[in-house]
């Protein structure tokens, strides 16, 4: 029993690690949450009847259920070629 009182003891003399924070360096704004706008996602359409699932990047591997028409899709996402690439 005295060694978890050591042990609490010990434990409150260690030295705070947060700073209090000054009002001159705190900023209000920080503690809004940031969004992240990803860009180059590639929309994922179920087969059976389009309805969009998903978007993702390229080589991303997917299994969904679509909510509409409860098929299953195993979908991989790659690039897709222009007329002009598929030619040559």
């Amino acid at each position: 029993m005295q060694e978890i009182r050591k042990i609490l003891a010990s434990s409150s003399d260690a030295p705070n690690m947060n700073p209090p924070m000054d009002s001159h360096t705190h900023n209000p704004k920080d503690d809004k949450p940031k969004v992240v706008v990803q860009t180059n996602l590639t929309p994922v359409r179920c087969g059976t009847c389009n309805a969009l699932l998903a978007k993702g990047s390229l080589g991303s591997l997917l299994a969904i259920v679509c909510g509409r028409c409860k098929t299953y899709n195993l979908v991989e996402i790659q690039k897709a070629f222009t007329e002009t690439q598929k030619r040559v």
